[in-house]
């Protein structure tokens, strides 16, 4: 990184700066300034169009432990029908919250469902992401169905390993 930079975003919830994390935000939110009706077209100029600001929110809130400011945040993601990948992705950050929370049940539902997605899309971010909630299972493995999640999950990177 430059000299006298300092990293913005996912980076500083990485580290556990919440305050840092959603600093540049606001000023990131989609206007209509450009002309278009749509308030995620930003001319084309952009790589980021905002309509993954709430995914981005979301994750970032899991990754900083705060599992309540993420669940309805990754909600609102999933409402605006993202593609596969990021829905599975979303969907993933759920079921993290669901670790986070000790709630069998949301890690079960959100995991399965990333799980299917993973299997019908060939996603490898999905799978990536299904790999880093595996890591967070251990101790949650005594419920069956954790279990089952858990061996379900393995066998897809051994699968996506053989192809």
């Amino acid at each position: 990184m430059p000299k006298g930079r300092r990293p913005r975003g996912r980076p500083l919830a990485g580290l556990g700066r919440l305050s840092g994390s959603f600093r540049r935000t606001p000023s990131t939110r989609p206007t209509r300034s450009t002309g278009s009706p749509d308030p995620f077209t930003n001319g084309g100029w952009l790589r980021s169009d905002g309509s993954r600001l709430a995914e981005e929110r979301g994750t970032c809130y899991v990754e900083l432990k705060r599992p309540e400011k993420a669940e309805p945040v990754l909600r609102t993601a999933l409402s605006q029908r993202p593609s596969p990948r990021r829905h599975g992705a979303a969907l993933t950050d759920l079921a993290m919250v669901g670790v986070q929370r000790c709630d069998v049940h949301k890690i079960v539902m959100y995991g399965d469902a990333a799980l299917d997605i993973a299997r019908h899309s060939g996603s490898g971010v999905v799978g990536s992401k299904l790999q880093g909630l595996r890591r967070h299972l251990g101790p949650l493995v005594s419920d069956s169905h954790v279990r089952y999640l858990d061996a379900e999950i393995e066998a897809l990177a051994g699968a996506a390993a053989t192809n």
